[in-house]
């Protein structure tokens, strides 16, 4: 079955439900996802409701197989399948994070050979073919723009709206394009990682193949991901990155690699899930970005395990 079909065998589940409960990630994929899910709902005329959350475990979607709304599941999911399955939850999901199991009611393009990865990949193939840098940006170089502005933007905002707490009136701002609204909250927002990443990078140490921060209390949990990765970006580090920061279950664990390493075949979300796992905890993501949740105490013992696995990804 085709992505298409897959897409149209999901809708048909959706349109027979009464009510819709939309959990969604609280970032831009997520916002922009439920974003679009709301205005189609609206317009079937079915009843919904909308959650954002930072990520979902067992104890969360035990609350929902007490509920007897059906769940659409947006940018999360993926990685809870086999309690989804355990606790018959009544959902579908539409997420294109990384997982090891298949769902007949979830659409992930990751099964059907769309993945990130796969644009770098070819890029390489060009390269190796003779393709010239003017060719190959024209294909994967241009820059899209809505009322003159670079649509890379709008991703930045929706996430900075998302990361200071401002989900629900993102997906107003998106759906009616008063992005002028939310300028002042990306202000603030770019302000506060500036501070986040330069304390950071006073912190970061080595632990084997892995270098790591901890930014207890003080970088908040939201944003511990986004501080490793522009980190990762700044081209000083040549390994994979790992983010500690305090919260409200435990220990949130953000893990981000540069590019060469998953070319390579390091896959951080099978990594952090499988460390996270070991120590009682839950976590999942993509390739090249992941995280998790671990109890408190734990972050040396997830350094240990996670390098160990990141020693024999880089051994196989």
């Amino acid at each position: 079955m085709g992505l298409k079909r897959k897409a149209e065998e999901i809708a048909n589940i959706i349109e027979k439900q009464e009510k819709v409960i939309i959990v969604s990630h609280s970032d831009a994929d997520g916002i922009a996802g439920a974003s679009i899910a709301k205005k189609a709902l609206e317009e079937r005329g079915i009843d919904y409701e909308i959650k954002f959350v930072k990520y979902i475990n067992r104890k969360f979607l035990k609350k929902y197989r007490e509920r007897e709304n059906f769940t659409w599941f947006i940018d999360v999911g993926n990685g809870n399948i086999k309690e989804i399955k355990e606790l018959q939850i009544n959902c579908v999901i539409s997420d294109h994070h990384f997982s090891n199991e298949e769902y007949d009611k979830s659409l992930n393009p990751f099964f059907y050979g769309i993945d990130g990865i796969v644009l770098s990949s070819i890029i390489k193939k060009l390269i190796e073919k003779g393709f010239g840098y003017n060719y190959i940006s024209s294909l994967f170089g241009e820059v899209y723009e809505i009322d003159g502005k670079d649509v890379r933007d709008y991703s930045t905002l929706l996430n900075a709206m998302a990361r200071c707490g401002y989900s629900r009136m993102a997906v107003d701002v998106c759906i009616k394009w008063e992005y002028k609204k939310a300028e002042n909250i990306l202000k603030e927002y770019r302000n506060k990682l500036n501070k986040y990443i330069n304390f950071a990078k006073e912190k970061i140490d080595e632990y084997g193949h892995v270098q790591y921060f901890h930014g207890g209390n003080y970088i908040a949990d939201t944003v511990v991901g986004t501080v490793a990765g522009m980190i990762v970006k700044d081209g000083e580090v040549h390994s994979p990155v790992i983010a500690f920061a305090e919260n409200e279950e435990g220990i949130k664990v953000s893990a981000r690699a540069p590019s060469f390493l998953i070319e390579k075949g390091i896959n951080l979300s099978k990594a952090v899930s499988k460390s996270a796992k070991l120590l009682g905890g839950e976590g999942g993501g993509h390739r090249s970005a992941a995280g998790a949740i671990i109890p408190k105490g734990m972050e040396e013992d997830f350094l240990y395990i996670f390098n160990e696995e990141i020693r024999n990804q880089l051994t196989l």
